[in-house]
């Protein structure tokens, strides 16, 4: 009983639907275009601000989406989560908003401020030492014993869907600017965000490449 559902890949449609459900309470976040930078890079370059999210992370769009579809009648103990940070304050703040528990399976070296935030948000903070122990063995056995379902950081249809929703307003924007991007780079950890920007970007122009990135 992990709450996973065992879905598909998310369509287009699925997208378009995730960004029905959190149109209310996610931020439309900007493009951003500075002449500065295009000039030195030679080209148009258009940033999309998802430090200005709830939470300050694109993980609120996949963590509503997912969350706010639990069947609480299976899942009376409502959702759990691991994360160090961005993901749990996602799970968290999504969870509130539906007015349902959450709990949070997070690292002891979690930075104080992530910890801190996770819990203003009305999780239950329940930490690990990430060298001796099983986060996902912790999560899943909390899942059973409160009857919880499991919001995966990436592995989830419902969250790619959700992070998918960046890529719909991205491509939406562009154009609204008059331009087709030759390329889209998205950060890339587990690929769940990844995964959702390529199939609207594709969706929107199928000619823009994707690229995966990391630091």
């Amino acid at each position: 009983m992990t709450g996973v559902p065992d879905l598909p890949l998310p369509t287009i449609v699925d997208i378009r639907a995730a960004a029905e459900r959190i149109k209310l309470l996610a931020v439309r976040t900007p493009l951003i275009e500075h002449p500065a930078l295009n000039d030195r890079m030679g080209g148009r370059i258009l940033l999309k601000a998802e430090t200005m999210q709830r939470v300050g992370a694109f993980k609120f769009r996949g963590a509503y989406n997912a969350v706010c579809q639990v069947d609480r009648t299976r899942y009376p103990g409502g959702v759990v989560a691991c994360s160090s940070g961005n993901h749990a304050q996602g799970v968290a703040h999504a969870a509130t908003l539906c007015g349902m528990q959450s709990a949070i399976v997070m690292p002891l070296d979690s930075p104080k401020l992530k910890l801190s935030r996770t819990k203003a948000f009305g999780a239950e903070v329940i930490t690990y030492d990430r060298a001796k122990e099983d986060r996902d063995a912790i999560a899943l056995d909390l899942c059973k014993k409160r009857r919880a379902a499991f919001i995966h950081p990436f592995d989830d249809p419902r969250v790619m869907a959700g992070q998918g929703t960046a890529g719909l307003e991205l491509m939406e924007q562009a154009s609204a600017r008059g331009a087709v991007p030759d390329a889209v780079l998205v950060c890339c950890s587990g690929g769940g965000f990844l995964t959702g920007i390529a199939i609207a970007v594709k969706d929107a122009s199928p000619a823009t490449k994707v690229y995966s990135v990391e630091p």
